[in-house]
Parts: C-alpha cells; sequence; structure tokens
C-alpha cells in the first residue's frame, strides 16, 4: 500500500483522492484474500449491490489504477 500511495503522490493526485483509492484498495483486500479476475468480479457484483453508480466507478478506478 505504501508504495501505491507513493506512486498516487508522484502523479500529483490530490489529498482526498489518495485516501478514497487507498480506502477503495483496504476494502477490496478486506474482502478478497486472493486476487483473481473472479475475486474481482464478485467485489465488483458486491459494489454494484451496495453503492451509487458514481461510487462503485470511482473504486474500480481505484482497484484499475492498483492493478495497473
Amino acid at each position: 500500500m505504501e508504495d501505491f500511495q507513493r506512486h498516487l503522490e508522484e502523479q500529483g493526485f490530490s489529498d482526498n483522492t489518495i485516501a478514497s483509492y487507498l480506502y477503495s484498495i483496504s476494502q477490496l483486500f478486506g474482502r478478497e484474500r486472493n486476487i483473481s479476475n473472479e475475486a474481482l468480479l464478485s467485489h465488483k457484483d458486491w459494489l454494484a449491490s451496495c453503492f451509487a453508480v458514481k461510487t462503485v466507478n470511482l473504486r474500480i478506478t481505484a482497484i484499475n489504477s492498483y492493478l495497473d
């Protein structure tokens, strides 16, 4: 997580965006131990069932950024 945070800071993301992205990744790892395509799809489905579209999109963007 520290490497990801450092990467976001180097890319010039705002403090709020960094906090949001880190929360999204923590949430993912809190629900899924092993990150696989199946786990990511399951997490996406869970997000969609619990949150507004805007929040889901933000969380998915954060996860994609982390995976890149």
